[in-house]
């Protein structure tokens, strides 16, 4: 009996809880980093759209959102005002989510 599958898209696909890719005749077991890219490479999740764990909103320098705020208003129309807080500039840009700074 032969039985056919199908890839699927979505990587990696588990099996009893844990990751395998297959290689040749053979499952190899997946380690975290390999389980991470395969997870990373497949998400189509744009670079520029994740999330940057590391940085918070007191690593972004205020003075210079409300430069660009200014700026962006006056060349190309921008609907922000220059006194609305760092954090609603940067969800309404979508440079932040959940409190949590873009890339």
């Amino acid at each position: 009996m032969v039985i056919e599958v199908v890839e699927g898209k979505q990587k990696p696909v588990l099996a009893f809880g844990r990751a395998f890719m297959r290689v040749g005749k053979s499952n190899k077991k997946l380690g975290y980093e390999e389980i991470r890219n395969l997870a990373l490479e497949t998400s189509k999740v744009y670079w520029d759209e994740r999330v940057c764990e590391d940085a918070s909103l007191e690593d972004i320098e205020e003075d210079k959102v409300k430069w660009f705020v200014k700026e962006a208003k006056k060349q190309r129309g921008l609907d922000i005002s220059e006194d609305v807080l760092l954090e609603e500039v940067l969800m309404r840009l979508k440079l932040s989510r959940n409190k949590k700074c873009r890339r």
